[in-house]
């Protein structure tokens, strides 16, 4: 079992089996991207490797975190504007600071705790700023549309809910409802309240 490039459990002189089953406790010292592969030796020296598994590693945070939903296509997330960039899996959470974006073929959900979800369409990029939901305090997200399309479904039952889309020319703040925002190169921004 290799973590990280780096050899952590060596089994030797395992029965002649076709197939060996072996568990082992593993816990990640830091948080981010850590590849996890296996590698097999046989007598005669032929080498077998599994396909890398990439496991995101989120820190610990009393936040609740949106889940990372990918529709379709090529989706990438990175801790700036500038990167460095990586190909988002299911069930990643997206942390404060970080930004997703989406390509020509890709869509994908931000999956809030009480029903609220924003959808990145194609070409869409977008960055968490803000989750808050501390108990006897109204819940508090604010994202940044850097440019794309997307659409936000807000939760009525959700009182009190700020809920804040942040462009270069507009901040869209809205409760209890679904819009649909765009903003685009030129830093111009619509907005349509579709419910």
């Amino acid at each position: 079992l290799w973590v990280d490039g780096q050899l952590v459990l060596p089994e030797t002189n395992l029965p002649p089996d076709t197939s060996v089953s072996v568990s082992f406790p593993w816990v990640f010292q830091d948080a981010g991207s850590h590849t996890v592969r296996v590698r097999a030796y046989s007598p005669s020296g032929v080498t077998g490797e599994s396909p890398a598994i990439v496991l995101e590693i989120v820190p610990p945070t009393d936040k609740p975190l949106p889940s990372v939903v990918v529709l379709e296509g090529s989706v990438n997330v990175g801790s700036s504007e500038e990167g460095p960039w990586r190909p988002v899996e299911n069930h990643l959470h997206l942390r404060e600071g970080e930004s997703i974006r989406t390509y020509e073929d890709g869509r994908v959900q931000l999956v809030f705790p009480g029903d609220i979800i924003a959808e990145l369409a194609q070409d869409t990029q977008m960055s968490l700023r803000k989750v808050s939901f501390v108990p006897g305090q109204p819940p508090h997200i604010r994202l940044f549309l850097s440019y794309g399309d997307t659409w936000h479904r807000l939760d009525m039952r959700q009182l009190g809910l700020i809920y804040e889309v942040e462009t270069a020319s507009a901040l869209v703040a809205s409760e209890g409802t679904l819009i649909h925002v765009v903003s685009d190169p030129m830093h111009e921004t619509w907005v349509e309240v579709v419910e």
